[in-house]
């Protein structure tokens, strides 16, 4: 009879990690924000944003009452080519407010680079991965870890 390890997979706690940052709940927010400006056209997408999702309830800013009052009308229809595109959990319902609006280009510009690691951040990955055996899972780990700690670095 072969004993168990006491060790977790490697596939196990990154899994655990992606679960702990509500990894997949963010992912489908931004495949959201892409079906966005598909969903609803560049003239819309120029005039309403999608905020956020609560409850599956889509948060929209709008420009102005009178595009509200048009998405409004055109709320069926939003719903249903949003949800066709999304694969998890669907939206239930749109609200639409008058607020600050980002515009398409602002929405798929990249993010600035990362902030480095300083001396300390550094030695503790080092330090961490250390405990691997095996190289390449090693440096795989130290690079994992790295960006980690950079992403919730503030930025500089």
């Amino acid at each position: 009879m072969r004993k168990r390890s006491l060790l977790t997979g490697l596939d196990s706690v990154i899994k655990d990690i992606a679960h702990d940052l509500k990894f997949e709940d963010k992912m489908e927010q931004v495949m959201l924000y892409r079906l966005w400006k598909d969903a609803v056209g560049d003239a819309v997408a120029r005039n309403a944003s999608p905020v956020l999702v609560r409850g599956g309830v889509l948060h929209v800013n709008v420009t102005s009452s009178v595009w509200m009052q048009e998405l409004h009308f055109l709320r069926d229809m939003l719903l249903e080519k949003i949800n066709a595109g999304l694969s998890g959990t669907k939206i239930k319902d749109i609200r639409f407010k008058v607020g600050p609006v980002v515009s398409p280009v602002q929405q798929q510009s990249p993010p600035g680079p990362l902030p480095e690691l300083d001396t300390n951040e550094k030695l503790a990955t080092e330090t961490e991965s250390a405990k691997i055996n095996d190289p390449e899972l090693r440096e795989v780990f130290q690079e994992f870890m790295a960006a980690y700690l950079k992403s919730h670095k503030p930025s500089e």
